[in-house]
């Protein structure tokens, strides 16, 4: 059996599934605020699942761009995590370098679909944090990303201007102008509070966007051109095939027409790849880290 763990924002999602690839547990809780409870809570539940349904022989791991820097804290975490977990799951046969949320996304997105030789997938995922994954359909390496997107979320947002914009806080990373504080679900609600200075949820402004509301229309358009700046570069370097969105914010139906149309200022028309909104559910990062293990 596989065990594949999500550790998220919010919730640490686990999927046990057969080697025939029979799914035979799907589980969430909520992430704890700390490193060691964490990690002792992983360990708990792993060796739990195991006395329930037998012997776990392999364990992927993927992580949530958002505990790279901590919650909130500017503490990077990643690494912290990865080096507890080694020493507490190392009894399991384990891949010993997690992956983000998006890349397991991509390898779930991969396998499901049953990529041709020449699909080149790139995965988005736009919710509490923001992250980029890449996978090619090669043989013997199923979704294995030669491009470190590490710092995607973290870098400045490309043609930035502070008129057009806005101005942000320092971001949990230390800097300022980031994509993340742009394209998160916070970046999203925090630029509706500077134009209109009225508190809006994600969905709340969705469905101001289905009222034809002025001040929602606004945002919402200047959102998908910093989401279509954010993307230029790596989809102009990487040339994918088709790229599939993520997250809370990718479930507005408009999304991925309203991407296309504005990739077309930034790329090149023969670059722009099929854009969709991913049809998997919240444990597809999860399942992807099965693959990963």
């Amino acid at each position: 059996m596989k065990l594949g763990v999500s550790i998220e924002s919010d919730w640490i999602r686990m999927v046990l599934v057969t080697t025939g690839g029979e799914t035979l547990l799907e589980s969430k809780y909520k992430t704890p605020h700390s490193v060691d409870t964490i990690v002792s809570s992983l360990n708990v539940r792993i060796s739990n699942h195991q006395f329930r349904y037998g012997a776990i022989e392999r364990i992927g791991i993927s992580i949530s761009e958002y505990l790279q820097f901590g919650f909130g804290q500017g503490t990077p975490l990643r690494e912290k995590i990865q080096s507890k977990l080694l020493s507490h799951v190392r009894k399991y046969d384990w891949n010993q370098t997690p992956i983000t949320c998006a890349q397991a996304a991509a390898l779930s997105e991969m396998k499901r679909n049953k990529a041709n030789k020449n699909e080149r997938l790139m995965t988005v995922v736009l919710d509490t944090d923001c992250s980029i994954g890449f996978s090619t359909a090669r043989p013997h390496a199923v979704a294995t990303s030669d491009v470190d997107f590490s710092h995607w979320a973290h870098s400045p947002l490309p043609y930035y201007e502070a008129l057009n914009d806005g101005l942000t806080p320092i971001c949990r990373c230390g800097k300022e102008n980031c994509i993340d504080q742009f394209l998160s679900i916070s970046g999203l609600e925090r630029q509706y509070h500077q134009l209109v200075l009225k508190n809006l949820t994600v969905q709340e402004i969705f469905d101001a966007l289905e009222r034809y509301d002025m001040q929602a229309t606004r945002i919402y358009r200047m959102y998908v051109d910093q989401l279509a700046r954010a993307l230029s570069s790596q989809i102009s370097q990487l040339r994918p095939t088709r790229l599939v969105l993520y997250g809370m914010i990718s479930r507005y139906p408009a999304l991925a027409f309203d991407l296309k149309a504005a990739l077309g200022r930034y790329c090149n028309n023969s670059d722009i790849p099929l854009v969709s909104c991913s049809e998997l559910g919240h444990f597809s990062s999860a399942y992807g880290a099965t693959l990963h293990s």
